[in-house]
């Protein structure tokens, strides 16, 4: 399956390492076996040497099938969190419209949902070689007591086999359905925590959200998972009482075809009864393997996607690489949603936009207008779908594109606000950031412990200001600010488009910013308005 040959194919000499110990451990159990049958046969010449090297046997299988396991788990865990980065980078790498168009609850389900049923699958594969070796080793022993017992031995074995494998199938069918039906239980979870004050305010949307939607999603989560679980279960029962038929045929069946010496017969029935926990074993850890290879498909589905779109990145790009600009040019340029059933994709554009250093320009329009679909595209994270961007003459292309977004510093709607002060040589401003807390009205709140920020659990307008903390210690030549100043009080409103907007083009900052606030149009050097995807210049110079 899925998971043992990642593990193979990651493992390299340590699964050759586990490999070895799980054939030590069956040979040790064979050994430990042969010891018991010699006691049993010859219980009057008992003596204290025989007793010794059972002991060393014992010793020998615990050593061995502990380190094979103790291998094979580090090997699963280093596949884990190869999972883990291996998509993180993915989704960094991949096209910001790309990942709107997977969701994040589909990331959040395979980052951990998937990559945590991986998990839980590795005691199960580190067992596979310790106990499919116990089970060869027993055959091998047996076979030279009885090769004709063996053969019945393994045609039931192999009859019993097919038959759990064929109904495990159908019960990973069911845990595939499940684990479809889980990506929107996420969507539903994290519906209700971000969307929680708005349930809590209209009853109607809280009855019909619990009620409807998410019982809908979570009864055929609940119905996937009951039906795989049942299959698995049913089998499992199965496929033991199949084991005990087998042993029972080789006990009272087989001796009627074959002749069978009792003394053999009672050595089959100890090796056996030895081989039943390990067949249990394997038996039991199916139905967890079977959920770990669909979340490693769905992994490796996920994987395959975000790979498809990534986006050429230079080895090295950062703010000295971005370098300064003396104008930004987009030309004819367009984008367009795709239509969704019935629903008509919206597009802005194609338009003209000419933004110059030091430039200090206001975009406004209606909600739905556009704004921040030509913001991302402005800042490079929307690929346009026809027309260029220009910097200073030259166009931007798909390789350029990374060095073209180091150009900017952005604060948009949704913006996420890092608990850490990623960018910029923090050590020679850490008085700047200082003074900036401060001014912010922060300083009594937050505090900055190299670059960590002492807590980020306050009001939306405070968060807002440490995001724009973080940009202007970055201090890249171009701020994007979309809608910064709605969640503000109307007397740090006031500071921010009197005072800090001025300091800030004073220091030679490009600002390009989304806002309604028409009171303070004064303050822009150019005021556009975007109406239906369409710019219209208001006041200024048109672009």
């Amino acid at each position: 399956m899925r998971v043992i040959l990642s593990l193979l194919r990651h493992g390299g000499a340590r699964v050759v390492l586990a490999a070895a110990l799980g054939l030590a451990s069956g040979a040790s159990l064979a050994w430990m076996l042969s010891l018991l049958n010699a006691a049993i046969n010859a219980a009057s010449e008992r003596d204290a040497l025989s007793g010794a090297w059972f002991v060393v046997a014992c010793v020998a299988v615990l050593v061995s099938t502990a380190g094979a396991q103790l291998v094979l788990i580090r090997i699963a865990q280093s596949i884990v969190l190869g999972l883990q980065l291996r998509l993180l980078r993915a989704i960094v790498a991949a096209p910001l419209r790309a990942l709107e168009e997977i969701g994040a609850p589909r990331l959040l389900s395979a980052l951990t949902a998937d990559v945590d049923a991986v998990s839980r699958a590795a005691p199960w594969v580190a067992g596979v070689l310790t106990n499919s070796s116990i089970i060869t080793a027993c055959l091998v022993y047996l076979s030279s007591r009885s090769a004709g017992l063996v053969v019945v031995l393994l045609v039931a074995l192999v009859a019993g086999g097919s038959t759990y494998l064929y109904f495990a199938r159908q019960g990973m069918r069911s845990i595939r359905a499940a684990a479809e039906a889980r990506d929107a239980l996420f969507r539903h979870f994290r519906a209700a925590t971000e969307g929680v004050k708005e349930l809590k305010l209209h009853r109607s949307w809280r009855t019909r959200f619990l009620d409807d939607l998410l019982r809908a999603d979570a009864l055929r989560f609940r119905a996937a998972r009951i039906r795989g679980t049942s299959i698995f279960a049913a089998t499992g029962a199965w496929g033991i009482t199949f084991f005990f038929l087998t042993a029972g045929a080789v006990v009272f069946v087989a001796p009627v075809m074959i002749t069978v010496d009792p003394q053999t017969l009672v050595e089959f029935s100890v090796g056996v009864v030895v081989m039943i926990t390990p067949v249990r074993a394997l038996m039991n850890g199916i139905p967890e393997l079977a959920r770990s290879s669909v979340a490693l498909a769905r992994v490796d589905e996920l994987g395959l996607a975000l790979d498809a779109t990534r986006e050429a990145e230079p080895d090295l790009v950062d703010q000295s690489e971005a370098g300064r600009m003396e104008q930004i040019e987009l030309r004819d340029i367009a984008f367009a949603f795709e239509s969704e059933g019935e629903e008509r994709g919206f597009s802005v554009g194609p338009l003209d936009l000419t933004v110059r250093a030091g430039e200090l320009v206001f975009i406004v329009g209606a909600n739905g207008s556009g704004k921040s679909t030509l913001a991302k595209l402005i800042t490079g994270l929307y690929t346009p779908t026809a027309g260029r961007i220009v910097v200073d003459g030259r166009a931007i292309g798909t390789a350029e594109r990374e060095r073209y977004r180091a150009l900017f510093s952005a604060v948009f709607a949704d913006y996420y606000l890092f608990d850490e002060l990623l960018g910029g040589a923090l050590g020679e401003r850490q008085g700047d950031a200082n003074r900036y807390l401060e001014r912010f009205g922060l300083d009594h709140k937050v505090r900055l412990s190299g670059r960590r920020l002492s807590t980020t659990a306050l009001s939306s307008g405070q968060r807002k200001r440490l995001a724009l903390l973080a940009c202007v210690l970055e201090d890249r030549p171009i701020l994007v600010l979309d809608e910064w100043a709605a969640d503000q009080d109307p007397r740090f409103k006031e500071i921010f488009y009197r005072e800090l907007l001025s300091e800030l083009r004073a220091r030679g900052k490009t600002i390009i910013a989304i806002t309604h606030d028409e009171r303070y149009f004064d303050v822009a050097d150019r005021v556009i308005r975007l109406d239906d995807g369409q710019l219209v210049t208001l006041r200024g110079t048109p672009g």
